[in-house]
């Protein structure tokens, strides 16, 4: 029976390794169909009218959302006083989805409308050819005109300082001078500015030559990712983005009297920013960004902007499309609209500051522009535009008619139908990678058929059948988008099935119901703790009350702060203090003093407890420095060489590290300890993830160790054990802030103990500090249900067939609606989400990570 039982394990183990890398098989071959990388038509447009300005700065603010330029406070003084005066015209430019940099700037510089890949690519830091050196672009005209040979000398003179993706998308000698800084080290707001900045004196001066100044600032980004668009930061970096416009557009006036040409100036957002100021999904503030053209040249006075600003709401002044830029520019500076562009010349600008026939013409060139992409894309579509109301016969006749309204019609239904196409799925990778799929889904439910869980019981039952109603919810886009509904009703529902049990077998043991009470609030609290969800609502949450009142009270985060930081050492000093009094005794025969044992005793708790204590007071500090309660130029801090956030972090890590080291000793050396000092051990990395978690947050760790200590007092089956832990993974991921949407991807503590930008740390720590709460279930787990040696690895096997089934549905949901409108902002990052639970959390933490704290 042993030897059955030994072949047994084998096999499952084995075929446990089959589903896992059927799992990332099937999942790389299904998203390189589903992320197909659109295809660009070659070739460079020749230029089609005479350029109505001659030199142009570019500045580019990242995140710079509507509402924070063009508002009654006027927080950008200047740019309001530019429009005031009829020299500039604002816009809201809508950029479409995904909204982060890398896509929005290909959107910026092609007017092309790039793909959902794109911005998984966008944390790709290092690139060894230049993205876009042969697609068309504005940045190309200005550079090289129509010329294919990119490895000519420039026609013009481009100068570029700021965000260091620019140089991934576009060759260094195109400019003649140029200067990148790393746009994802965000806790940096400071110097990130400065270093693009101190270019501007030699550049500004009267001998300064150049036909185009292109500059890219991030700290208005990283301020809001840092503290959003409230941050006390944000108002003194919008003044100082409108000081560089006015020297900008004062050197532009002054430049322009010299040597009579003209200048225009484009600021403008890549994007906006949600509430909680991040950025990446489909929301009103995330895709309204600021767009203001300004000129030297006064044009038509009757063109101006007048606007009551509303009190909510992001659409002000005119509403165009951020491509809309791309033929815009072209019109104006006498360049060939880029090739792929998708963009409709903005009219007001036109009547502005060009005349009637050259507005024309570049309404007619834009048309045939247009035309070009929607045959190659939808030639059905194409001539169903063209013969709207001329019969079988019609030919292109509207394009060669000059009738600008008829044009402008045109271009608005062709823009329309190329902003929702998505590009040709390669439905054999999808099948493919579907078929792969579905075989961890197969190997995991005969396992667990085979495996005593008790799935043919009620509970098991009802189990099985919420599963199917999960995974149901995938073909309904308002479930996907509002997922914490679900899960917060799972879990609530099986905490009122704990207590009802409570009530029929412990109705007399008061201190259990009281328990399971208590853990019914905490999720009840965690429910109502983060503004979730994709749909546009108020925020009422009680993470945002609790920002609110810190305001006027400052101390109450640190005080909030100190008890999450007190509640996983007090545990773990209770465990400290019971793995001692065993320590020492290996066998009943083990023959020692009784001053031997004292002495084995202190020292492994004074070394544990110290290093443990130095690890807590770190990441306090830590915290308590980045809300300003200690200076991190005090004399103690200085002294001990932590007078920085690297110093603090790093040195608490290497506390925890130590700590961790000596209890894993101490455990190969006690068999007896391996209980107690697991919970020290997760104590330990509760405190990590702690220090990775924002000041705002903090008390859902406090929630997180009442939840764990409640489970760990109650006995039930394994098989709800193990599904109450994957239930609470899921709601600490959403009461933490997370969704499906990559706008809430919060990189504010992603930068702890890093001093630049390295795309493996940087990846670890956003995945920890966004996912903390998922990877303290991860962790618990090996405390609440330790499978035996030799047995069935439960846990491993519930959690991997609800994981891989998740994905195979979503997946299969995907596929249905891949020409859904929603495909870009809700099932592209669903999937993306999903990807990171199945291979992040499941594979990584429940599996890797829990595997290396039990060696």
């Amino acid at each position: 029976m042993g030897l059955q039982g030994d072949i047994r394990r084998r096999r499952e183990v084995g075929l446990s390794l089959v589903g896992v890398l059927a799992t990332l098989t099937g999942l790389f071959i299904f998203a390189r169909g589903f992320f197909p990388v659109k295809p660009f038509l070659p070739g460079y447009a020749e230029p089609v009218g005479e350029a109505v300005h001659s030199r142009l700065a570019f500045i580019l603010v990242d995140a710079l959302r509507i509402d924070l330029v063009f508002n009654e406070e006027k927080t950008m003084p200047f740019v309001a006083s530019l429009v005031k005066s009829g020299k500039g015209l604002p816009f809201t430019a809508i950029a479409q989805p995904p909204t982060v940099t890398l896509p929005r700037l290909k959107a910026l510089t092609t007017g092309s409308n790039p793909t959902f890949l794109d911005a998984m690519l966008n944390i790709a830091e290092d690139s060894s050819a230049a993205v876009l050196e042969n697609v068309d672009s504005w940045v190309r005209q200005l550079a090289l005109g129509s010329a294919t040979d990119s490895k000519l000398e420039p026609k013009k003179k481009v100068v570029f300082f700021g965000d260091d993706t620019w140089l991934r998308l576009f060759p260094e000698n195109w400019f003649a001078a140029s200067e990148g800084v790393s746009s994802f080290f965000v806790s940096d707001t400071k110097t990130v500015d400065t270093n693009v900045t101190r270019h501007l004196n030699g550049y500004l001066r009267e001998d300064a030559d150049w036909d185009a100044l292109i500059l890219h600032y991030l700290g208005l980004d990283h301020v809001g990712h840092l503290g959003g668009p409230q941050s006390p930061l944000m108002r003194p970096k919008l003044l100082e983005m409108d000081a560089v416009v006015e020297r900008v557009f004062k050197h532009l006036e002054k430049a322009d009297a010299r040597d009579g040409r003209s200048s225009l100036l484009v600021l403008v957002g890549d994007h906006g920013m949600s509430e909680m100021g991040n950025h990446g999904g489909s929301t009103e503030g995330e895709t309204s960004a600021a767009l203001l053209l300004a000129s030297t040249t006064p044009g038509h006075s009757s063109i101006s902007a007048t606007y009551t600003y509303p009190a909510s709401g992001y659409h002000r002044h005119e509403v165009v499309n951020q491509i809309d830029v791309v033929p815009t520019l072209a019109a104006l500076l006498g360049f060939g609209i880029p090739t792929n562009s998708m963009g409709r010349v903005v009219e007001t600008a036109l009547v502005k500051w060009s005349n009637p026939a050259a507005s024309g013409r570049a309404i007619k060139a834009n048309a045939e522009q247009v035309l070009h992409v929607l045959s190659a894309v939808s030639p059905s579509r194409a001539r169903e535009l063209l013969c709207e109301g001329k019969g079988p016969k019609c030919t292109n006749s509207l394009l060669l008619s000059s009738d600008p309204e008829a044009l402008a019609q045109f271009l608005a239904k062709a823009q329309e139908t190329l902003l929702t196409t998505f590009g040709n799925h390669d439905l054999t990778a999808m099948g493919v990678g579907l078929l792969i799929l579905s075989l961890p889904v197969i190997i995991f439910s005969w396992i667990t058929l085979l495996t005593p869980l008790g799935i043919s019981s009620g509970p098991g039952r009802t189990l099985a059948l919420s599963l199917v109603l999960y995974v149901g919810s995938f073909f309904a886009t308002t479930f996907l988008e509002e997922e914490h509904e679900i899960w917060f009703f799972f879990t609530t529902s099986a905490i009122v099935w704990m207590l009802l049990r409570d009530l029929q077998t412990n109705g007399s043991e008061k201190l259990s119901i009281v328990g399971t009470l208590a853990g019914a609030a905490s999720v009840r609290i965690m429910r109502a703790w983060s503004h979730n969800g994709q749909k546009e609502r108020s925020d009422t949450s009680l993470s945002s009350l609790l920002t609110s009142i810190s305001s006027t009270k400052p101390h109450l985060l640190s005080w909030l702060m100190g008890a999450a930081v007190a509640t996983p050492t007090l545990f773990a000093l209770l465990n400290l203090k019971s793995g001692a009094m065993t320590l020492g005794r290996r066998s009943p025969t083990a023959q020692k003093t009784g001053v031997q044992e004292l002495l084995s005793r202190a020292f492994f708790l004074a070394i544990v407890s110290t290093a443990l204590l130095a690890q807590a007071a770190l990441v306090l500090l830590t915290h308590l420095v980045r809300l300003q309660s200690v200076s991190e130029k005090s004399e103690l801090l200085q002294e001990l060489g932590l007078d920085s956030f690297t110093a603090l972090a790093r040195t608490s890590y290497a506390a925890g590290t130590l700590a961790f080291c000596i209890i894993r000793v101490a455990q190969s050396f006690e068999p007896a300890l391996w209980n107690p000092l697991n919970r020290v051990k997760l104590a330990i990395f509760s405190l990590f993830l702690l220090s990775l978690t924002r000041p705002s947050n903090s008390p859902l760790v406090v929630l997180l160790w009442g939840q764990f200590l409640i489970l760990q007092q109650k006995v039930i089956p394994e098989l709800i054990k193990i599904s109450l832990i994957i239930a609470l993974q899921k709601t600490s991921f959403f009461a933490f802030g997370g969704s499906n949407s990559l706008a809430t991807v919060d990189l504010s503590q992603a930068y702890n103990g890093v001093t630049s930008y390295d795309v493996k740390f940087v990846s670890l720590l956003t995945y920890l500090s966004n996912f903390s709460g998922p990877v303290f279930w991860s962790l618990a787990s090996l405390v609440l249900v330790n499978p035996s040696r030799g047995q069935p690895n439960k846990p491993f096997i519930i959690t991997s067939l609800f994981h891989s089934t998740a994905l195979l549905v979503l997946a299969a949901s995907a596929t249905h609606f891949r020409n859904h409108l929603f495909t870009f902002t809700v099932f592209s990052p669903a999937l993306l989400f999903q990807g990171v639970w199945s291979t992040w959390v499941h594979l990584g933490s429940d599996v890797l990570l829990a595997q290396l704290m039990q060696l």
